[in-house]
Order: C-alpha cells, then structure tokens, then sequence
C-alpha cells in the first residue's frame, strides 16, 4: 500500500473542510476514488464549483505520488495522531487533516 496526499488550494480565498486528505490505497486511481469518496472533489473551475483565477481546489493524484508513510511536505505523520509543523512553526492540527484507509476486503 501506498500513501497518497491531495492538498487542499484556497481557491476564492477560503478552505472547505479538512486542508489534507491523506488516502491509503493500492494505486493513485484507487486513491482518486477514495479521495472523491472523503470531501474531495476534482476539476472545480470547469464545473463552476472553484474560482478560474484561483485554480481547482484540488488536485489528482499520480501513480508517482505514492509514499511508503503518510506525508505532508516532505514530512512523515502519523496518521494515528496526524499533526504537521512546518520549517516557520506554523501548524496544521489534526482537525485540518483527514486519513483515509483502504478496507482489506
């Protein structure tokens, strides 16, 4: 398994939920999908949803996005107790950051 993060852009100048919706799954299409299946949603200018100067909200995965551990930058987490600090301190509590695991069905 493979972990997979889409990162969350301010499109309009706000967030929507969760800034990080990290997926565990088999491959980035596997991700894709579980990441529609959790607050994220792709190609928002084109469906209006997003504002055009902005970007999309949010971003596909690629198969060469895949990580061994969950990660935020660069940077591992646990994804039991996610929480990240980046290099100014700032800090992303674990309510702004969603894991998703793949079932083992």
């Amino acid at each position: 398994m493979l972990w997979f993060t889409f990162r969350q852009n301010n499109s309009g100048g706000f967030y929507i939920g969760p800034k990080y919706v990290i997926v565990e799954a088999k491959s980035s299409v596997s991700a894709n999908a579980l990441a529609e299946e959790n607050d994220v949603y792709f190609n928002g200018c084109s469906k209006g949803i997003d504002c055009n100067c902005c970007g999309d909200r949010w971003s596909r995965a690629w198969q060469n996005d895949g990580e061994e551990k969950p990660m935020i930058y660069g940077e591992a987490i646990d994804p039991e107790n996610p929480f990240y600090q980046d290099s100014y301190g700032a800090v992303v509590p674990s309510e702004e950051i969603k894991i998703v695991r793949m079932s083992e069905e």
